[in-house]
């Protein structure tokens, strides 16, 4: 077994020196994507910093740390990821990226609270950790950790555009893997948690390990930073491959699309497809099809049988004496079952009952 002194050196100077980046990057690069990269290091220097603590037995001299290894997993994980998200996808933050980050908020502003609990009781629980007892109350902290690092890194993984372009076998393999995965490391926790040799080990080698990685990261940039960067590059050249909308201008698709359907209610054609739709508006069915799916959270057929519902609201409203099925084909529906489910999908009523709450 490794000597705890040995490898402390290693720890020590990691620390030291994510802390020291974190804040050359919070204090002389402010901007946002080097304030989220402050934030993975002081909160990488925080779990190694834990880790090490808790496996030399002296967490109860610093009994303020005392289960901050759980936001500063969460945080790092969801901010690594999120870092290569923007890089990668040459974009802003967007309001899922926001709410992940709100996340690691929340999980700093519930650990804040719990710092107003004093020290003897904190000291308390980790003398009863260190005793093996009442362990347990530590494990659901610890797997919602280690499962929301697990997603969040396998959303890194899939970040790779080559993942899309598996069969769907080996999508099913890989998600297998993953749910293996987790689900292994689930009950090494559990073990972990109740055996707390096997928990002090663990976190030993894991501090240690963490350390290693990135005293070697840095070594590396410092050497050649065009080799850290390389695969990076590379998954943003495979995302722009991919990206059917890179460099076009998607604000005028999107107001093309519009028109096309408010102006000219293209909808109203029985024959209207991504396809032809595409086509009319001089781009790639793939092109349209992700500007719908990525920008106005919808697909086409959804984009089109809303077009279709409103349409016809307005005609069961201004044309009582109309029968529905007419008005149906009218706005582009070849088939009065398919307009009986949309229009119930979208208003809640079938089209009868609108016209009565009308009509009443």
């Amino acid at each position: 077994m490794i000597d705890p002194r040995i490898l402390s050196p290693i720890v020590y100077s990691s620390v030291v020196l994510l802390v020291t980046l974190s804040v050359i990057y919070a204090v002389f690069k402010p901007a946002t994507p080097r304030l989220m990269l402050s934030g993975l290091f002081i909160n990488l220097g925080i779990l190694i910093a834990y880790l090490w603590i808790f496996s030399a037995h002296q967490l109860y001299r610093l009994p303020f740390l005392f289960m901050s290894y759980v936001p500063a997993t969460i945080s790092a994980s969801i901010i690594f990821y999120l870092l290569l998200a923007t890089h990668i996808q040459e974009r802003s933050l967007g309001l899922k990226q926001r709410y992940a980050l709100g996340i690691c908020s929340l999980s700093w502003a519930i650990f804040a609270g719990f710092c107003l609990v004093p020290n003897s009781y904190k000291k308390g629980l980790i003398f009863q950790l260190y005793g093996g007892h009442y362990t347990l109350i530590f494990l659901p902290f610890t797997i919602l950790s280690a499962c929301v690092c697990i997603y969040f890194l396998f959303l890194t993984y899939w970040l790779d555009p080559d993942f899309y372009n598996f069969s769907t076998k080996n999508r099913k393999q890989v998600t297998g893997f993953a749910i293996f995965f987790g689900i292994g490391l689930s009950c090494l926790l559990a073990i972990s948690t109740i055996s707390i040799p096997i928990a002090t080990a663990a976190a030993r080698y894991g501090s240690s390990t963490l350390s290693l990685l990135v005293l070697i990261g840095v070594a590396t940039y410092v050497r050649d930073p065009q080799f850290v960067l390389s695969w990076v590059i590379d998954l943003k050249n495979h995302y722009r491959k991919r990206n059917y909308l890179y460099k076009l201008d998607t604000e005028k698709l999107a107001n093309n699309l519009e028109h096309l359907m408010v102006t000219n209610k293209a909808y109203r054609s029985s024959d209207m497809s991504l396809e032809s739709c595409a086509t009319t508006l001089a781009v790639s069915r793939y092109q349209l099809s992700q500007l719908l799916n990525d920008h106005l959270a919808t697909t086409f057929s959804r984009y089109i049988q809303r077009y279709r519902v409103e349409d016809a609201m307005i005609l069961l409203k201004n044309y009582p004496e109309r029968t529905i099925i007419s008005i149906a084909y009218e706005v582009g529906f070849n088939s009065h079952s398919v307009f009986q489910t949309a229009f119930r999908n979208i208003t809640g009523m079938s089209p009868s009952e609108y016209r009565q709450s009308r009509d009443s």
